[in-house]
């Protein structure tokens, strides 16, 4: 038999062994030509199927002795596939299932959705979860696709550093890597070369980059990004004045929502959520993380406005508790003074995850809490098993959600092009909406363009041009999805579009996240960080506890909240007690 492909030629004698692949069980039983034929051609498509691949698949007939290293997982599941071999899968899903690492991740996320290999893709998906924040391994964002980033910003199991605005840092470094596709480097070039990439791009225009031609098909994105909570601090805010990729005028309704509750809980009209259902609180909640680096006594508080509650959060005796601060901390926010007020909470605890571990995670699903004034409550015992370094993240939601203000969108009015070849590279970029619609029908949306049109009967929908005059209609396409001869492209008025093919994922709402918590800690040397800890050292290995207690060590950022003044200053604490229990 001889397997052909891309110029390389495997000879191998025909063998009843071979009939236990399916493929070619079929293949010599049947009235196929191949049946009576001493050497058969194979023409194989599949780039990842290679020669050594087929060989170490093929080698499996005659032995139960087959090794398969993890570089080679990929390659032989193809072929394994391809031969319909299901041993051979099942063993390459357990090869990658264990080998599932900073290095691999991505690559086996890739082959477990092409191939169908759904427990290695869960276990990708739950590592990428816990993962995708942590500052090690930022450079991740070069393999990661929009597909694969939303549906992980979507998640409500992403496990969060610190706070709301890390979300939208690192969805900035992800466009950067898609509009520098052969971008090289390590995580603090990653930090610079965004940070000057986007800082040229402001230089001399008024305008924001989501306003511009280029990050129009990045909309989207950035829409998957709970902004109530960005909003809610103001260092946060002046970060997003300073990078001007979203124009503040794009979150007016987010002020509005804020304001809408803030004066809920202010007028007592608003005790706090209760009954609010799994869905909308893992949808709408904020998500905030902190890592806890050692057994020791831990007090913290994010910053930010969180409607009337000064929450500390507390580590001692192995169990983490919330406390309702009214006074007996210093705290020069404003606090209410009803005598209960709601919140609802989850929290996830686990080891920090090390080279190729699955940690077990502790949780308290999600609880109602009733506080009053200075009251504590217990969330969640560690109990002795669970080892530090921890990773702790958090969902928080402080205020009841009400029909009368749903969660808002970005505000983005219809976008003009200053040529008609602008309109046309938007149209080959343009995903689908989080509706499901198609490529014309969101550009439509955003160019306010509405009115529908057919296509010389393929009864598919177009769009109007800016004149209104005549419709700009999609390329058709036959049953099978193969693309028939393309419409004219005609140009009329303000308007030159020609759409391109319609994708099939939708996109969905996503879930917070940010970049700055405060917090104090009793350990001797503890120096944190949240604003842009992508200032340090890089590693692009897996990273183990050690590593990243160095590592949050050197490259922390959060500003730490001084009890006395609260002030933000980025400093080292060394007191031999909780400053804001003391």
């Amino acid at each position: 038999m001889c397997l052909r492909r891309r110029g390389w030629v495997k000879a191998l004698n025909l063998s009843r062994d071979l009939q236990q692949c399916k493929y070619f069980e079929s293949m010599f039983s049947g009235p196929w030509i191949e049946s009576n034929q001493s050497a058969i051609h194979m023409e194989i498509a599949d780039e990842n199927v290679t020669s050594e691949a087929l060989k170490v698949v093929l080698q499996s007939l005659y032995t139960d002795n087959v090794f398969v290293k993890p570089s080679q997982a990929t390659g032989v599941v193809a072929a394994a596939t391809l031969l319909q071999l299901d041993p051979m899968i099942d063993h390459c899903s357990a090869v990658m299932q264990s080998a599932i690492g900073a290095e691999t991740v991505c690559g086996f996320y890739m082959a477990a959705e092409r191939y169908g290999l759904v427990e290695v893709k869960k276990q990708c998906q739950a590592w990428l979860q816990h993962c995708l924040m942590v500052p090690n391994f930022a450079t991740l964002l070069c393999h990661i696709s929009e597909h694969l980033l939303l549906s992980l910003l979507s998640s409500p199991d992403l496990w969060m550093m610190q706070v709301e605005v890390d979300v939208y840092s690192l969805l900035k470094k992800w466009v950067f890597i898609q509009m520098n596709p052969t971008w090289k480097g390590n995580r603090e070039q990653l930090y610079k070369d965004t940070e000057e990439f986007f800082r040229t791009r402001s230089e001399g225009s008024a305008d924001c980059f989501l306003e511009k031609s280029e990050g129009w098909r990045f909309i989207h994105i950035f829409d998957h990004v709970r902004w109530a909570y960005v909003l809610s601090d103001l260092s946060s805010i002046q970060l997003l004045k300073d990078d001007k990729i979203v124009p503040l005028s794009w979150l007016d309704p987010f002020v509005k929502f804020n304001w809408y509750h803030h004066l809920q809980v202010e007028q007592a009209a608003d005790k706090g959520p209760q009954g609010v259902s799994e869905e909308q609180f893992l949808k709408e909640s904020m998500r905030c993380g902190r890592i806890l680096l050692q057994e020791q006594d831990y007090c913290w508080r994010w910053v930010g406005y969180n409607y009337g509650l000064d929450l500390l959060i507390m580590c001692r005796d192995r169990a983490i508790s919330v406390k309702r601060n009214s006074g007996c901390q210093s705290f020069e926010g404003s606090i209410s003074q009803q005598q209960q007020r709601h919140v609802m909470v989850r929290v996830n605890v686990a080891p920090i995850r090390k080279k190729d571990n699955s940690p077990s995670i502790k949780t308290t699903g999600i609880k109602s809490v009733t506080l009053g004034p200075n009251e504590e409550a217990v969330l969640l015992q560690l109990g002795t098993t669970i080892r530090f370094p921890l990773q702790v993240t958090m969902n928080l939601m402080f205020f009841s959600p009400s029909p009368e203000a749903p969660t808002p969108s970005l505000a983005v009015p219809p976008l003009s092009a200053s040529s008609p070849e602008e309109y046309l590279s938007v149209a080959e970029d343009m995903p689908t909406s989080a509706s499901g619609g198609t490529l014309s029908e969101m550009l439509a949306v955003q160019l306010g363009l509405t009115k529908p049109c057919t296509c010389d009967g393929i009864g598919r929908p177009g769009i109007f041009s800016g004149s209104g005059q005549e419709s700009i209609r999609e390329t058709p396409r036959r049953e099978g999805g193969g693309i028939t001869e393309a419409c004219d492209l005609r140009q009329h008025g303000e308007v030159y579009v020609q759409c391109g093919e319609e994708l099939d994922t939708p996109l969905s709402r996503v879930g917070p996240i940010s970049d700055r918590n405060t917090f104090c800690s009793s350990s001797s040397s503890g120096t944190f960080s949240s604003r842009d800890s992508d200032q340090s050292s890089s590693q692009s290995v897996p990273v183990s506890s050690t590593l990243l207690e160095a590592e949050i060590r050197a490259t922390a950022a959060s500003p730490i909240l001084d009890a006395s003044n609260n002030s933000h200053s980025h400093r080292t604490v060394t007191s031999s007690s909780c400053h804001l229990c003391s």
